[in-house]
């Protein structure tokens, strides 16, 4: 019963962050006025015009959501994206910065990604796995210094059960071995192991701060 309230009061708390997150979000860019929502495209990331008429174009995003896997990425996409003036990137995860096979594709293969806009609106991606892999912090700068970035993160430790119950599922879809969550992330020692995956992304503070050589706080 504890643990159930204990969940319920977690869920009630992840939603209301989403939602702040959602608010301020949508009042900073109401405050740019309806021709500045979406900042002056880079000139070597939008493609032409297709329509004169309405001016749709597709442009490199204003926002990417970059993380974190399991923490509420999907609901935040989700609640922003119902926004009129918020368009998101092709339905799922685009992984174009952290693939190098995609990454490989050029920057016109990731616009060509993302949807049409008009003049006032914003496009917004997300990939989560882009926080946790060290090639991305400098491949984004290397296109866009000005993008925003948004990290959404929940208790580490929760995050790695539920990023280790999804893993869990995976397998038992093929009959595979499955341990336990213990014997998962803990060796015969009793140590946590960092790197297998639910750990490792959950280490928050190893990934951010190689964020920060390439994006400043602000």
């Amino acid at each position: 019963m504890k643990e159930c309230m204990a969940g319920l009061i977690l869920g009630a708390i992840c939603t209301l962050f989403i939602i702040l997150i959602y608010n301020s979000f949508i009042s900073y860019y109401k405050s740019k006025g309806a021709t500045g929502i979406g900042g002056t495209p880079i000139s070597s990331t939008s493609v032409p015009l297709v329509n004169e008429t309405n001016l749709l174009r597709r442009t490199f995003p204003e926002v990417i959501i970059i993380g974190v896997r399991k923490g509420g990425t999907r609901a935040l996409i989700d609640m922003l994206d119902s926004h009129p003036q918020i368009k998101s990137g092709r339905k799922g995860e685009i992984h174009f910065f952290d693939r190098s096979e995609n990454y490989r594709r050029g920057v016109e293969w990731y616009i060509g990604c993302m949807p049409f806009t008009k003049e006032g609106e914003l496009t917004i991606e997300k990939s989560p796995s882009y926080f946790i892999t060290p090639e991305v912090p400098e491949r984004i700068s290397s296109i866009s210094k000005t993008v925003k970035l948004i990290l959404i993160v929940r208790d580490p430790v929760i995050r790695a059960v539920s990023d280790y119950t999804q893993l869990d599922m995976k397998k038992s879809r093929y009959a595979r071995e499955r341990p336990t969550f213990e014997e998962f992330v803990f060796n015969s020692n009793g140590e946590v192991k960092i790197t297998v995956s639910p750990i490792k992304v959950s280490m928050y503070d190893t990934h951010y701060q190689r964020w920060l050589n390439w994006f400043s706080r602000e």
